[in-house]
């Protein structure tokens, strides 16, 4: 008998569910992945309805290298060297393409496993995922649960909730590519440099040439990286593609313990749509879709260019597992604990 590589079939008739409000936010959910495959709201001023997330057609995610809008896990980012210890025993992970590390969950990660519907309505879809002892290496069988709700409030809510019975690292967050713009071009002219961008942090982690933390944390105020009020991207974007190997934002922003409003704030270039998010997670990773080149997009034959759109990714720091000073704000998942985190996005249109 052949045997068929998992990736070969990842994507293949997927089911799509839609969620849907009376301010006539429109959401599309597939459960390969428990991935967001759009995101549309009403703009009164226009009389437009507007997608606000990038993706391409289900049946092409295998074709993608992206995680467009996927659920990433068991845990996202990248883990050094693609291994870690844990209770004096070692675990590999996968290595990411041509580097040394393991990025977003291994080479099969969770972005590319089928999830089982628990529940749906117009308004909620609970989806839930079993991923055995050393699945892509990780220790531990964990059962994961994802819920998706839409307000009335325009409020998109994402929870997440785990169990194991082994210790394990987690860290679960959503891969959604966002450009709040009016899409009048072609895919290959998107661009996010003209969106606004605030983030509530004082500090950032500095990274190594791998793009690995290495495990200082660097001030943000009087640099490009301050975005305590909100600021154009396209000088930050543009700086840092010219001085750093990450080609643009792909930062860990620490947020402040407090905060009156939320956190993070992205604004489109005709500020006709504005978009908050907000988590209990301790950090937020920025990534302006640096190697988005070449990846399909809706239109057949045309694909997303560099800098299209913008990845606010909640969690956990980066390779905390194998860094012994983050510890404290990224534990472990015990068995008899409960892993319990949430995601806020909220959209305000004019």
């Amino acid at each position: 008998m052949k045997f068929q590589n998992p990736k070969d079939i990842y994507s293949s008739n997927p089911t799509i569910f839609t969620l849907k409000n009376k301010k006539r936010t429109v959401i599309k959910i597939m459960d390969w992945g428990a991935t967001i495959l759009d995101v549309s709201v009403y703009i009164p001023s226009t009389n437009e309805q507007r997608s606000l997330i990038l993706g391409t057609e289900p049946s092409k995610y295998n074709e993608q290298g992206a995680y467009m809008g996927a659920t990433i896990g068991r845990v996202a980012g990248r883990i050094e060297n693609a291994q870690f210890k844990l209770n004096r025993q070692t675990y590999r992970i996968p290595l990411f393409q041509n580097t040394k590390h393991s990025l977003h969950g291994g080479q099969m990660g969770f972005d590319k496993k089928r999830f089982t519907v628990l529940d749906y309505n117009q308004s909620s879809i609970s989806l839930c995922l079993k991923s055995p002892h050393l699945d892509e290496g990780f220790p531990g069988n964990l059962n994961l649960i994802v819920n998706y709700k839409l307000t009335d409030n325009n409020e998109f809510i994402i929870e997440y909730y785990a169990k194991t019975d082994i210790e394990t690292p987690i860290n679960v967050t959503n891969h959604g590519y966002w450009n709040l713009d009016k899409k009048t071009c072609s895919p290959s002219d998107y661009s996010i440099k003209e969106h606004k961008l605030r983030i509530e942090s004082d500090r950032y982690l500095e990274l190594s040439a791998n793009s690995i933390p290495t495990g200082n944390f660097l001030n943000v105020e009087n640099t490009i990286m301050d975005f305590n009020k909100p600021k154009i991207l396209k000088n930050a974007v543009e700086y840092l593609a010219e001085t750093f190997i990450q080609n643009g934002l792909d930062h860990c922003f620490i947020l402040k313990d407090k905060h009156s409003v939320a956190p993070v704030e992205l604004i489109s270039s005709d500020d006709k749509v504005k978009l908050t998010v907000n988590s209990n997670y301790p950090s937020v990773q920025v990534y302006t879709s640096n190697f988005f080149n070449k990846e399909p997009s809706l239109v057949p034959n045309v694909t997303y260019s560099n800098y299209a759109a913008i990845c606010i990714e909640p969690g956990y720091y980066p390779n905390a597992i194998n860094t012994p000073l983050f510890t404290e704000k990224n534990p472990t998942l015990k068995p008899g604990e409960d892993f319990n985190k949430f995601i806020q996005f909220k959209f305000e249109t004019y």
